[in-house]
């Protein structure tokens, strides 16, 4: 897969619910935004950027670099307030925002300072999958980019039938599961996600010999299938119950 189609994905997984962005984003930046807060998505050519309330501002990226895959988050939050009411208001960037693609996550801050000494820390991170399991990166909140993992698993070794049997079945499917059940997603985010990860699936599963049979085949379509009973099932216990309306005399 190139470029333009992990940027799609990108898009594709920041067009999930307004909850499930904010959770993820509370997780990766440290706040503590409400699922009430309003949100706005932003699209460029290579970024995502995500608007949240009338201060927060974050953007994320995909990058490749030696055949290594990153995302990249990065917090603007604040800069966009004093832009609106000062002149000219950012005097000194302390600390460069530069990104590392090593093999493992990193964090960096950048330091802005602005002329009444106001000074304001922003995050950077770059998550390097390499280290992560579908558990992992669920417990860190980061269940969103579980589409993305399919590449380390992909690329360790050349793996075996029974290998990605197991990842799909119990890794993938169980990390989202339980995403579901600590609300992290909504009903339809889980749904939703299944069906990214099948899209990852048979991308990178398309040239393996073993997949010309059509079992095999089946068990990938299975495995990560939309449950639309299940989202019948959650909408008509959360419609709100009609009141009885009283027999004509």
């Amino acid at each position: 897969m190139d470029l333009s189609e992990d940027i799609w994905m990108l898009r594709e997984i920041f067009q999930l619910s307004n909850h499930a962005l904010l959770r993820m984003v509370n997780r990766l930046f440290g706040t503590t935004y409400e699922d009430t807060e309003p949100i706005w998505r932003e699209q460029e050519s290579r970024s995502v950027y995500l608007r949240i309330g009338e201060e927060g501002r974050y953007e994320f990226q995909v990058h490749r670099l030696d055949g290594c895959f990153r995302v990249s988050a990065e917090e603007h939050r604040y800069i966009f307030d004093y832009e609106s009411r000062m002149e000219r208001s950012v005097i000194e960037i302390r600390e460069p925002r530069v990104l590392c693609f090593g093999k493992k996550e990193e964090e960096q801050r950048a330091t802005l300072e602005f002329p009444g000494k106001e000074r304001v820390m922003l995050k950077v991170h770059t998550l390097g999958l390499e280290e992560h399991s579908p558990e992992k990166l669920e417990e860190q909140g980061l269940v969103l980019f579980l589409p993305f993992l399919f590449y380390s698993f992909a690329g360790k070794r050349h793996r075996r039938k029974e290998e990605w049997e197991r990842f799909l079945i119990q890794d993938v499917s169980g990390a989202l599961e339980r995403g579901f059940r600590k609300g992290s997603l909504t009903a339809f985010d889980q749904q939703r996600m299944k069906q990214l990860c099948r899209h990852m699936a048979w991308k990178l599963l398309c040239r393996e010999s073993w997949m010309s049979d059509i079992e095999n085949q089946e068990m990938i379509l299975h495995a990560l299938e939309a449950d639309l009973d299940f989202l019948r099932r959650i909408s008509v216990s959360a419609a709100p119950r009609c009141a009885r309306i009283p027999d004509s005399e």
